[in-house]
């Protein structure tokens, strides 16, 4: 949801194609990394890369959310 939430705020077409980063906690990359299949074709993202440094260029976001905080970069590609 919030990844869909950044292309919508960098006003990208639902064909545009982006890169996904995320700093997250290291329970939830687990269970990221076993949606992630699904997570890319919904926010049609060429590669989820989880817990690697957020390009400078990327629009980034931080989300506190349940127990942790979550920083998301998306880059469009």
């Amino acid at each position: 949801r919030r990844v869909q939430l950044m292309r919508k705020e960098m006003s990208l077409k639902k064909l545009s194609r982006i890169d996904v980063y995320a700093k997250v906690p290291q329970n939830y990359a687990e269970v990221i990394s076993e949606f992630n299949d699904m997570i890319k074709k919904v926010t049609n993202a060429k590669v989820i890369r989880l817990n690697s440094t957020i390009p400078e260029n990327a629009y980034k976001k931080e989300w506190e959310l349940l127990d942790g905080i979550f920083e998301i970069g998306v880059l469009k590609v």
